[in-house]
């Protein structure tokens, strides 16, 4: 009789990157993912050889996981024998190797780089938002003459932050534009050099905001026989700075709506939101998405971080100046953990519409 494999086996593509530990961590007790092969470029006999200049990694790791060999990148084959489908942290000039690599042997792939944001046969998902862009994927495979394999983007935590309170509004009453100022925590972003962020303010450059701005219009697109259409309908603004916080992202968000509305109204508007991970009931998609609290001091990382949770969004500090303009402020985590709750909430998504391949034992 053959045997029953219980959960679905995931590759790690760059095991030195912070969110692979975490995904590592997370993976060891998820009901519809186990860890399949680390890879890394090198390799190396053991996990605990490769982290042997930063003993402090392996900390929270199992013991079996510590000795796990970790695979050269360039062995597939190897890779693909192991695991259904994997995850990469690769960062941009690798993943544009390598990601469509594994695919290309049959593997989904499902990409935390931003390397393939603009590719409009890929899709870039915030799974609250935009699930019906997994849709293209058959376009990707004809396109790329993938047989089984794809690429499939997450979208940046700057999406998640900016556009799940944006959405539902979006959707109800329509947007012509939004403006957003970011302050992004020291562990959303690469380090700062010395002390230069100590008592001190970072603008992030023009082109990294550009970069999100035509991720936001998207994420708001629609799917097309070419691929993804980006929105033509809003006007984007954004300005980014590097804060002195450990975590966190805020943002102050100001909206111009379609159609006149009321402050009580909005507020249903966000009560009531949920996406398809909440109405799937999907392991770690927050329920509620969005936490509201109306005192004027609010959102602060160091009170609120704690009490929302990796996915959830802070909405503060609202305001109406007119029927028609909306002022508020949000905030979420950016840490490497919440990023691996975002791709495992992507990976079981995509498993609920029928993208990766269902273990006998994982119902949804």
């Amino acid at each position: 009789m053959a045997s029953v494999r219980p959960r679905l086996r995931v590759g790690i593509l760059g095991v030195m990157n912070p969110l692979a530990r975490e995904l590592i961590r997370s993976l060891s007790h998820h009901p519809f993912f186990c860890l399949g092969s680390l890879v890394e470029f090198g390799g190396s006999e053991s996990l605990a050889v490769l982290y042997a200049n930063h003993l402090s990694l392996l900390d929270p790791l199992d013991k079996n996981v510590r000795s796990q060999r970790v695979q050269r990148i360039e062995k597939i084959r190897v890779v693909q024998e192991e695991c259904d489908l994997v995850f990469s942290t690769l960062e941009t000039k690798s993943a544009a190797l390598w990601e469509p690599a594994y695919a290309k042997h049959g593997l989904p792939v499902l990409s935390a780089s931003n390397n393939f944001r603009r590719e409009p046969d890929i899709p870039v998902v915030c799974p609250e938002i935009n699930p019906h862009h997994l849709d293209i994927l058959s376009l990707q495979q004809k396109k790329r003459g993938y047989a089984s394999g794809f690429v499939c983007a997450l979208a940046s935590q700057m999406v998640r932050a900016a556009l799940l309170p944006v959405f539902p509004l979006y959707r109800d009453f329509g947007l012509t534009e939004a403006s957003f100022t970011a302050m992004i925590g020291m562990q959303s972003q690469p380090p700062v050099f010395g002390m230069d962020i100590v008592n001190n303010l970072i603008p992030l450059s023009l082109s990294v905001g550009n970069d999100y701005a035509l991720e936001f219009l998207r994420i708001f697109g629609q799917p097309t026989r070419d691929g993804i259409s980006p929105a033509s309908d809003i006007q984007i603004n954004l300005s980014l700075w590097q804060v002195p916080i450990q975590n966190g992202i805020v943002l102050d968000h100001h909206l111009s709506l379609s159609n006149n509305t009321t402050r009580v109204e909005v507020e249903e508007c966000w009560s009531e939101f949920s996406g398809q991970p909440q109405v799937l009931q999907l392991p770690m998609a927050p329920n509620p998405v969005l936490l509201q609290n109306r005192f004027p001091d609010r959102p602060q990382p160091a009170l609120d971080l704690n009490t929302i949770g990796d996915l959830a969004v802070y909405i503060g500090q609202t305001r109406m100046p007119q029927a028609q303009t909306l002022r508020l402020s949000s905030l979420i985590s950016g840490s490497s953990e919440s990023r691996a709750s975002e791709l495992l909430l992507l990976a079981s998504l995509m498993l609920a519409r029928g993208w990766l391949p269902e273990a006998e034992d994982v119902r949804l």
